[in-house]
């Protein structure tokens, strides 16, 4: 297994691993449970709340990332946030990306600092 893994590995460019490195590895502790993730529209102050509780998922997704400042990941990141990577534990933790991509005219920019991310807003 561990050689089919160092194989695989090899067969990456060197741009590819360190962009794995910094959308995939988390480098934080515990960011929060994925059942607190996908139900923090419920800690919000009552107007929010209600509204949130007729939206669709995805709506309410859109709420949140408006609330937080979270960006989409233009990736397939599992349904999270780009910056949130999940592990086989339940939990989710930042990585790079939660600070370092920011978005202009719709684009994301990997390095631009997220000027809109309000991580202490989540707690």
């Amino acid at each position: 297994m561990l050689l089919a893994r160092a194989f695989a590995q090899e067969l990456k460019s060197d741009a590819e691993i360190g962009f794995e490195n910094i959308t995939q590895k988390a480098y934080g502790g515990v960011f929060m449970t994925q059942e607190a993730y996908r139900n923090i529209w419920q800690s919000w102050d009552l107007e929010a709340r209600t509204k949130a509780s007729l939206a669709s998922p995805e709506e309410r997704e859109a709420m949140m990332y408006e609330r937080y400042g979270l960006l989409k990941a233009p990736y397939d990141n599992k349904g999270y946030a780009l910056g949130i990577t999940a592990d086989s534990k339940g939990t989710l933790r930042m990585n790079c990306m939660m600070c370092h991509s920011g978005q202009v005219d719709g684009q994301i920019h990997y390095g631009r600092p997220n000027e809109l991310v309000d991580i202490q807003s989540m707690y």
